[in-house]
């Protein structure tokens, strides 16, 4: 799958395309465009090959100097989905206004897609595990709020959404994260009994990829990411949140989704694994 960095530049990339094919049906030659923009040609020359992004000021001089001012908006909107790819958690102040953000970011939502691999999902967290991963997160961070009442809250709140009969939910887990233990053996103890619950909630639907069923190669394992109805996915890194809204890109996170599907078992064979962990947990600490 594409990386941040590379679909963040494929999009600009496009945008300059058509940019600069707007400046061939104009008849311009590049140092024709730029006098008539008032910029240089080297300037030019970076957004049609989409080395540099092009502001919303841009596109509209680009429009008038090129007579169509009639693409002004469609060119927009590829500039402004090319620019969201990417968003910098550093434009964050903690963690209490990156879960605000986060909650903001389901209104509207229906049907969501979780794959993830290193971390259970926000969305089926126990207090005590969110607790746990905001004291890394924070201490890494260097965020003061982050086990902060408010942070913790945020994060929390959200599960309401797994009970509203207009929503659906169907999260693949890597068994993995059965086993991996954020906070020590009581938190995972309890955060297995969690997803145990979860899994019997009538809007969800808990698939875990076990180790023991082999990868069809239909798709290889890669980082973990989010689907929000088909319109948009969302993959989080160490720096940033990556944002895409591409059709073709999504469409490719979602037959990657379904590849992983078949591999992971539901119902009692996920209750299986789960019930399993927590012997596997027990066990330890006897």
């Amino acid at each position: 799958m594409p990386s941040a960095s590379s679909s963040q530049n494929d999009a600009r990339a496009r945008l300059g395309k058509r940019l600069r094919a707007l400046r061939n049906q104009a008849g311009l030659s590049n140092a024709e465009l730029s006098v008539r923009c008032g910029w240089s040609i080297a300037k030019t020359s970076r957004i049609e090959h989409g080395k540099q992004a092009a502001s919303p000021a841009d596109i509209l001089v680009w429009c008038t100097a090129t007579a169509r001012p009639e693409q002004a908006d469609d060119l927009l909107t590829m500039a402004q989905a090319a620019e969201d790819l990417y968003q910098l958690y550093r434009t964050a102040r903690g963690l209490t206004e990156l879960q605000r953000k986060t909650l903001a970011s389901y209104d509207g939502m229906r049907h969501f897609r979780a794959y993830c691999i290193e971390i259970i999902p926000g969305f089926l967290q126990t207090r005590a595990y969110v607790t746990a991963l905001f004291t890394i997160v924070g201490r890494f961070r260097d965020w003061p709020d982050a086990t902060s009442e408010a942070s913790i809250a945020g994060r929390m709140v959200r599960q309401r959404l797994l009970h509203d009969p207009h929503r659906r939910f169907l999260f693949l887990l890597d068994e993995g994260l059965l086993w991996r233990q954020i906070g020590g053996p009581e938190v995972m103890l309890g955060q297995l009994d969690a997803l145990e619950e979860a899994s019997r909630l009538p809007q969800v639907t808990l698939g875990i990829m076990s180790f023991a069923r082999p990868f069809d190669g239909a798709a290889s394992p890669h980082e973990s990411f989010y689907l929000f109805d088909s319109t948009r996915v969302v993959q989080e890194t160490i720096s940033a949140e990556i944002v895409i809204t591409d059709p073709a890109e999504i469409r490719l996170y979602e037959r990657a989704f379904a590849a992983y599907a078949r591999q992971a078992v539901y119902g009692d064979k996920a209750r299986e694994l789960i019930a399993r962990a927590r012997t596997g947990l027990t066990g330890e600490r006897a």
